[in-house]
């Protein structure tokens, strides 16, 4: 038995569960599942039952599908047959909840780990390091150089799981984006100010009242030109 996790889903699910299987791969994991590792021509009702077999841990992917009749059921009860093969303090099968559902009776005794709150990624790459060490497989991964400190994301149901870094990076750039929306607009607010009041501030010499004595004209006036043309002609 290798270092494989099986991914058991309803296929109602396969979308998200292929969510789940990317990011297992990024972690430098084994996943498998029907959607990606058949082979055309494959027997598929003997190649998932010895995909499941051979796995170290099997995940069983929970939502409101999965009571629902279909191949699934029969991969529950595969899942059991290899459970109780295993010795009891050891990980084999995990539940995972993709949203708030009920867990099957079946699996009502293992405790599982929900994708939806903020900390369920880190929840199962622990469970699922865990049950690899307990078979010998840390010194497998180590070697090639997986780390659970590196920077992946899983998103399940419209839900990001982020590290604290990921999160001061995205408000940093939105926060740019905001400031570069502004700034286009707080120019223009200058302009018009600084061509209203700059001729009531700094008026030229009061000792020449000529073409330029704006202190002398109204908003009328300097608009329509009048005194300037009446003052200088």
């Amino acid at each position: 038995m290798g270092s494989r996790i099986f991914l058991c889903h309803a296929k109602e699910d396969q979308a998200q569960v292929e969510v789940i299987y990317d990011y297992l791969r990024a972690l430098g994991f084994e996943p498998w599942m029907d959607k990606r590792d058949l082979i055309a021509g494959q027997r598929w009702q003997r190649e998932i039952p010895q995909a499941l077999k051979d796995s170290a841990l099997v995940l069983i992917c929970l939502s409101k599908h999965i009571g629902r009749p279909g191949y699934v059921q029969r991969e529950f009860k595969l899942a059991l047959d290899a459970l109780q093969e295993i010795p009891e303090e050891m990980i084999h099968t995990v539940p995972v909840r993709l949203e708030p559902c009920q867990v099957p009776e079946l699996f009502a005794s293992l405790h599982w780990c929900d994708l939806f709150v903020s900390d369920g990624s880190d929840r199962l790459e622990e469970a699922i390091r865990y049950g690899l060490e307990q078979r010998g497989e840390a010194l497998e991964l180590n070697a090639a150089g997986v780390s659970s400190s590196e920077e992946h994301v899983l998103v399940v149901n419209q839900n990001r799981v982020p590290s604290a870094t990921k999160i001061d990076d995205t408000a940093m750039l939105q926060t740019r984006r905001l400031n570069l929306l502004w700034l286009p607009m707080v120019v223009i607010v200058l302009v018009i100010v600084g061509l209203f009041y700059f001729p009531r501030l700094f008026p030229l010499s009061s000792e020449d009242p000529g073409p330029h004595a704006w202190r002398d004209l109204t908003i009328e006036e300097w608009y329509a030109g009048e005194k300037w043309y009446e003052g200088n002609r």
